[in-house]
């Protein structure tokens, strides 16, 4: 819900919001399955992944001079 609050405050129409959080929800779910090994899940993705989510909250925000 704040997203897309956020989303349209910047001037994004309803279609593109969709068309954010869409992309969002694929590209999460991709790289969720890509880390997931289909018997057990490792130390080592477990660290990617909790890496790659936070790199996502992180990098849409603008950067402060």
């Amino acid at each position: 819900m704040v997203s897309v609050f956020y989303l349209t405050r910047l001037g994004f129409s309803t279609s593109q919001t969709g068309m954010v959080l869409t992309h969002t929800l694929v590209g999460d779910t991709a790289v969720s399955l890509d880390l997931t090994p289909l018997v057990r899940v490792t130390n080592h993705a477990r660290q990617v992944d909790r890496l790659c989510g936070e790199w996502t909250l992180v990098a849409p925000a603008p950067l402060k001079p």
